[in-house]
């Protein structure tokens, strides 16, 4: 694939309630695909949906149907001549080709991004912000959390709904998803890396720019604050209290993005908990073991220009 993909944006596709997206954010959890949604939003060229996940073509990933066009495009009711239309739900990577054939039917000429993260490091991320939902006890510990997720891979249930609280090992076996993408989408696919959009952010998204052919120059001036960090909480029926707030006000404070972060940090300044211990020597090891294969999976998957700029987990024996 040609880092700098320079075709005329396909336009989004016209239904009886609007517009509908153009540029699809398609995984993976845990990567930062909030933080990416939040910067490729500021551009003049691209439209972000009314919440970041809409969350479409979700239902198919559990053979579930899903909702109308129309009902999708109403997401994008308030496009005014942008080159592209986006929304970013990170869940879809994990239908494969449930998903992707759909979405490639659907949405004609759709770009789509995926972000893959280090994937020991993103499990024990995925643990952590099940905590913070409060879908996990907050006394949890990793260790018999990754023995019931790693005992529901080995039994073919770490992808069931009902599993999805310790979801989060399976969901780090790219491969098992990433070629469906791939030959689904071909040079419409972009494969970036956490890696670079933590260290890099500015470099990353101008990069982006240039895959979509749009003018890079703004992303100079973009806010890059860190968005959707897992933070721990002290008192756990606030936190549901907020998290219901939020689910209520999202579509505001998606518009508001400063106000959103100064009434997130008062919140937290009264019910920040402390984090909790870090990942463990022997569960490191358990995990970078288990994840081996994947790695050289996923390596051996990307294209020349992927795999130029590989981080070292992926290049790792």
């Amino acid at each position: 694939m040609s880092e700098h993909h320079t075709s005329t944006p396909s336009a989004g596709a016209e239904v009886a309630g609007g517009r509908l997206p153009n540029l699809v954010i398609a995984g993976v959890t845990k990567a930062g695909t909030t933080s990416l949604f939040r910067y490729l939003a500021q551009h003049p060229d691209i439209q972000p949906a009314d919440e970041k996940e809409v969350r479409h073509f979700l239902p198919l990933r559990y053979d579930e149907p899903i909702g109308t066009l129309a009902e999708y495009a109403a997401h994008f009711a308030g496009w005014s001549g942008q080159q592209y239309s986006m929304e970013a739900s990170p869940g879809y990577f994990y239908g494969g080709t449930r998903i992707a054939a759909p979405m490639a039917r659907d949405l004609p000429g759709v770009k789509v991004v995926l972000l893959l993260r280090e994937p020991a490091g993103r499990a024990f991320s995925f643990f952590n912000f099940m905590r913070s939902r409060a879908t996990l006890p907050q006394d949890a510990e990793f260790g018999p959390w990754l023995d019931k997720a790693m005992a529901l891979v080995a039994a073919g249930e770490d992808q069931d709904r009902s599993n999805h609280p310790w979801s989060g090992v399976g969901t780090g076996m790219y491969d098992r998803w990433l070629a469906d993408w791939v030959e689904t989408f071909g040079d419409n696919v972009l494969i970036l890396f956490f890696d670079d959009l933590a260290a890099t952010p500015k470099q990353t998204v101008a990069r982006v720019c240039e895959w979509l052919g749009i003018d890079p120059a703004p992303a100079a001036d973009f806010d890059y604050g860190i968005e959707n960090q897992t933070r721990q909480f002290r008192f756990a029926k606030l936190q549901r209290r907020a998290l219901r707030i939020n689910r209520a006000n999202v579509l505001f404070l998606e518009r508001h993005p400063r106000i959103k972060r100064v009434i997130r940090n008062t919140y937290y300044a009264i019910n920040k908990g402390r984090a909790g211990a870090a990942m463990s020597r022997a569960d490191r090891e358990r995990l970078e073991d288990f994840y081996r294969p994947t790695r050289r999976a996923v390596l051996e998957a990307l294209r020349p220009a992927e795999r130029d700029r590989a981080p070292q987990w992926l290049t790792q024996p």
